[in-house]
């Protein structure tokens, strides 16, 4: 063989052997691709909370992850809350949301505030407690919510958006002492349902006496109107915190000493748990790959608020409420999270 065609021949064999190079595939135990730990862009809806609330950061913060772990992905970030955002995973209108662990159960069983059960739901991870705080005017507002209801005084109050996680916590807490919303508005009270935004707001202004929100401290709202207007929180008297922490739905939380510049002693209140969900019906390779982008970026998610400094890869399964996706699941083994 003459010299050309040897080095035609040799082009031929680096030619075939280049793609090789910088692109390797993995294959699973039966020799098929294994694509979940590929990097391939994905396009995601996720839904977060107010648009201007630390849950929108940390819900852009996790669509940032995803991106680090698979470039050229397409995230797109809307606002919603903890209660809506259930019923459009349910009916597959995203591809996950941030909500709670109440909303997640309610409508896992059907209770209120949802009309019928929803079993399209499943878990990715675990984020941050949602810590439910009742906030007044020092000034005009009661001096504890027992106060309140022992004084039957009459206030406007906020309790966040209509079949939202809050609203759902007063009626709640309400019922702890026999009484409803029609009960109270019964004695003068005006209940008006807005966001945490304007809900702070119109405290600020004066134009409500109250406010109930959940929502991940410290809050940026409360601290905001903290600065200029004296503002209070109310702590919650134990027997009203272990008859909601009965259903299982709630958990005992202190809000420490300091958390906001005006909280000179430890405040006693309920939290749940702030978790990612997605259609149950999510492809796995999907929840796969979103579950692993959040648990590769841990250091970066910690830096997007303050509430998240203390997550952990074993945090991310803790006290979920439903079911892991199977995605998330098979992620979660193969990094030795979950036996």
């Amino acid at each position: 063989m003459n010299n050309f065609f040897k080095s035609i021949m040799v082009i031929f064999l680096v030619a075939a052997l280049v793609p090789s190079f910088g692109c390797s595939k993995q294959f699973d135990n039966e020799g098929r691709e294994d694509t979940k730990t590929q990097p391939s862009e994905m396009n995601l809806t996720l839904l977060g909370t107010s648009p201007n609330g630390p849950g929108l950061i940390i819900v852009n913060g996790l669509a940032e992850c995803i991106n680090k772990s698979y470039p050229d992905s397409v995230i797109t970030v809307v606002p919603g809350n903890f209660g809506t955002n259930i019923t459009r995973i349910n009916n597959n209108e995203a591809d996950a949301c941030m909500t709670d662990t109440y909303m997640a159960l309610s409508a896992l069983s059907g209770e209120a505030p949802y009309d019928e059960k929803m079993d399209n739901l499943a878990s990715v991870t675990y984020l941050m407690p949602t810590v439910y705080q009742i906030a007044v005017n020092a000034k005009s507002g009661p001096s504890s919510f027992e106060d309140f209801i022992v004084n039957k005084k009459s206030l406007r109050i906020s309790v966040g958006m209509t079949g939202g996680a809050s609203a759902q916590f007063m009626e709640e807490l309400l019922a702890v002492y026999g009484l409803t919303v029609k009960d109270i508005e019964g004695w003068g009270c005006e209940i008006v349902y807005q966001n945490i935004d304007n809900s702070a707001q119109m405290l600020a202004d004066k134009r409500i006496d109250m406010m109930v929100a959940g929502a991940i401290v410290p809050t940026p709202t409360i601290q905001e109107i903290s600065k200029n207007k004296q503002v209070v929180l109310l702590t919650l008297e134990p027997e009203a915190v272990n008859k909601l922490c009965r259903q299982q739905k709630y958990f005992k939380y202190t809000l420490p000493a300091g958390t906001y510049d005006f909280l000179s002693e430890d405040l006693h209140t309920v939290s749940t748990n702030t978790i990612i969900a997605v259609p149950k019906n999510a492809p796995d390779e999907v929840v796969y790959k979103m579950t692993r982008a959040f648990h590769d970026n841990l250091d970066y998610i910690k830096m997007t608020h303050a509430s998240m400094a203390d997550i952990t890869p074993e945090k991310m399964i803790n006290n979920l409420g439903i079911d892991l996706h199977p995605g998330a699941e098979q992620f979660y083994r193969e990094a030795g999270i979950l036996e």
